[in-house]
């Protein structure tokens, strides 16, 4: 399957995210913690748990297939403070999503799924995103959010592991992937189309997701 690649230039937009490297995680940003704290009180959204992660519905999802894992034993923030010590975390974290994804494919054969983390999250406490790539839900309303998933904003955690393997920190680059996020232009993943409006790109994108996902049957 042919990629395309392109570096894309955002504005110098201070995100709500950046506001939190500098002065603390403001409250909205730690919705997470409740979920680990007292799992029993959010049955409409926890999915399962084990000792060591707990996987929950994104509340807010960007595709028909959303779920985020979280560790339970690891009080990491984000990404960038992964480093190498931290490998076997990623590595079992990658065989649980491995797993529940086999789940979800003996019920939707045909589903695509894309596993891994945002650059700079939104949200506190280490998250890892499955996704289905179809990107099809009312709640993917913001460009922000168009570029956090079909972008190198999203980080696949295969990656990730690749990266600390090699080096001991994830050393992520703020203003690159800022600049990502921001992006006023949209391009869609599968072919060289670009737009710089959202609803053309989500109109776009269903058919010619479509058309990829023909494409697979005769492949």
């Amino acid at each position: 399957k042919r990629q395309y690649q392109r570096r894309v230039r955002g504005n110098s937009v201070t995100l709500a995210m950046e506001h939190s490297r500098r002065k603390g995680w403001p409250n909205w940003s730690l919705v997470l913690d409740q979920y680990l704290k007292n799992p029993e009180d959010f049955k409409d959204i926890v999915v399962k748990q084990t000792a060591e992660f707990l996987l929950i519905k994104d509340k807010y999802p960007k595709a028909r297939y959303h779920f985020l894992i979280l560790p339970r034993q690891h009080t990491i923030d984000e990404p960038n403070r992964l480093k190498k010590q931290h490998l076997q975390l990623l590595k079992t974290l990658k065989s649980y999503s491995d797993s529940f994804i086999k789940e979800i494919k003996s019920k939707d054969n045909d589903v695509e799924l894309q596993v891994g983390f945002h650059a700079i999250p939104s949200l506190r406490y280490l998250h890892l995103h499955i996704i289905s790539k179809d990107f099809d839900s009312p709640g993917l309303k913001r460009k922000e959010h168009w570029n956090s998933f079909t972008t190198e904003f999203f980080l696949p955690i295969h990656l990730v592991i690749e990266i600390l393997e090699k080096q001991d920190a994830l050393n992520i680059e703020t203003e690159k992937y800022t600049d990502l996020a921001k992006s006023n232009t949209l391009y869609c993943p599968l072919c060289p189309f670009e737009t710089k409006n959202l609803n053309n790109m989500k109109v776009h994108y269903k058919d010619c997701y479509a058309k990829h996902k023909t494409c697979l049957l005769y492949t």
